[in-house]
């Protein structure tokens, strides 16, 4: 990765700059105490009985490369996780403890759990007019899980259920046989989740959601300056669930915003910024309702209303 004026240098002698990294990371668990984490007691010891056994993999990777054209810029990540626990179990129980949503499989072992998940996420800009102006795509993508809920906060739902705005992502039944039994539960987490510092948006992923997940969103922008020290910018963030039923409304369609800003820095390193939001949500966003026509909520709170948001900041950087 190339420096700020070697940067700058190399594009005005007319050269491309082209730069790139690799992150790789790879962890392994044999045991774990979930006695300590559960009861919420730093102070209490951990006996044999509270151990279990996690055989635990897990393989995060991410690419990222940027390049520099005259007046083109285009900036890429992709990202992935793949991890395979053997024994997912919170109860102490010794080390065979087992999770008992995942169960046991034909020879008394627990099922094991795999995670596979992926994303990525495009910026990119043209300059116009001297560079006073900027359009450019932004887009994004993070794989799914067809489970209910979007699996941003899965503690706080164990038992998901259709409609659920959020659940946990694995355990539950998903092929039963003449006599009902399950003979097929669902064994993985495939929801990849946006650090939340990544900010698409002011209203949907950032405050409604919490970050990216299940999602595709497309992000076209436009930025004007009217010196190099004043500007304002506009975008349009459409987004879209990969699975409906990850949704309240069983709908991939989740909603298009529409964000305006305008900024202010001046020489001596005051900032100003003002910014405003609206969304229009779409039927992903709403509550769907049962065969009978019934909602999950009240009648007033089945459709979803739009939101909107207006935001100032002021800083300094000494």
């Amino acid at each position: 990765k190339d420096n700020q004026a070697t940067i700058d240098q190399l594009l005005l002698d007319g050269s491309t700059v082209f730069n790139y990294g690799l992150f790789a990371v790879y962890r392994q668990q044999a045991y774990d105490i979930p006695s300590y984490y559960t009861a919420q007691n730093p102070t209490t010891a951990a006996t044999a009985s509270d151990y279990v056994r996690r055989d635990a993999n897990a393989l995060a990777l991410s690419g990222w490369a940027l390049l520099l054209w005259e007046k083109l810029r285009l900036e890429f990540e992709v990202a992935g996780i793949y991890a395979n626990i053997a024994g997912t179990s919170t109860s102490s129980n010794g080390l065979d403890a087992y999770d008992a949503s995942l169960g046991l499989d034909g020879n008394g072992n627990p099922i094991p759990l795999n995670v596979f998940q992926g994303a990525a996420a495009l910026e990119s800009s043209y300059k116009l007019l001297n560079d006073s102006l900027q359009i450019g795509l932004n887009a994004g993508w993070a794989s799914g899980d067809d489970a209910p809920g979007f699996g941003l906060r899965p503690v706080i739902n164990q038992n998901p259920n259709p409609g659920d705005a959020d659940a946990k992502q694995y355990g539950r039944c998903i092929e039963v046989d003449e006599n009902n039994d399950c003979i097929l539960i669902d064994d993985n987490i495939s929801n990849f989740r946006f650090d939340p510092d990544y900010q698409v948006d002011l209203i949907l992923f950032r405050e409604v959601l919490g970050t990216v997940t299940d999602a595709v969103y497309v992000k076209p922008h436009i930025t004007y300056f009217v010196n190099p020290n004043t500007g304002i910018r506009a975008d349009i963030i459409s987004s879209f669930a990969n699975y409906a039923t990850s949704t309240p409304g069983n709908a991939t369609p989740l909603g298009v915003e529409l964000d305006a800003s305008a900024f202010y820095q001046s020489l001596d390193g005051f900032h100003f910024m003002m910014q405003y939001g609206y969304l229009f949500p779409l039927a992903g966003l709403n509550h769907s309702v049962d065969e009978d026509g019934n909602s999950q909520v009240r009648e007033q709170f089945a459709t979803a209303q739009p939101a909107q948001t207006f935001q100032l900041f002021f800083g300094v950087a000494f």
